[in-house]
């Protein structure tokens, strides 16, 4: 049994599946009998279910699991820093997909998520842990100004209406 990737003539990855058993022909040559399985779509599935698994699919953010891990990780690793997790939510979110759908609601998450991006440190962790609920994981910061400074960051950011189509939402 053997299991290898490679490659289409058109760049695409390519799984196969190999099973091979010996057998040998009346006059003594050795032949080997086959079975030649693509399962690229299989493996393709398990990526996508590992992804998912770890990322929410609306924004690519990490989703509660991975934040999870990431924060223990951080509070493995503190030895003594100081570190913060910031949660906050879109007020009025609900409203916005009862009145305008998932889709609008959708555009929403991203554009929210794409603002709040934009004031994130690199060796912070952002994530979304619900429906309309982010945590920020600071991994270190030397005093409470560091984070309020974050915070009021956070809130400038995303505090003008977001635009979706051209209707101000």
């Amino acid at each position: 049994r053997c299991l290898s990737s490679g490659f289409r003539e058109n760049g695409e990855v390519l799984w196969l599946w190999a099973q091979s058993l010996p057998h040998r022909r009346e006059d003594g040559e050795l032949l080997f009998e086959g079975l030649l399985l693509d399962i690229t779509q299989r493996k393709q599935a398990e990526e996508e279910i590992r992804y998912l698994k770890l990322f929410d699919p609306a924004t690519g953010l990490p989703n509660r699991t991975l934040l999870m891990d990431r924060l223990a990780q951080a509070v493995d690793s503190t030895k003594g820093r100081k570190m913060g997790v910031v949660a906050f939510s879109i007020d009025q979110f609900g409203s916005i997909v009862d009145t305008l759908g998932h889709d609008t609601g959708d555009r929403v998450i991203q554009m929210f998520t794409d603002r709040v991006r934009e004031t994130q440190e690199e060796s912070f962790t952002l994530g979304r842990v619900g429906e309309n609920d982010f945590a920020l994981l600071l991994p270190e910061f030397h005093s409470v100004n560091d984070i309020t400074g974050h915070v009021a960051q956070l809130q400038t950011a995303t505090q003008s209406a977001l635009q979706s189509t051209g209707d101000g939402l």
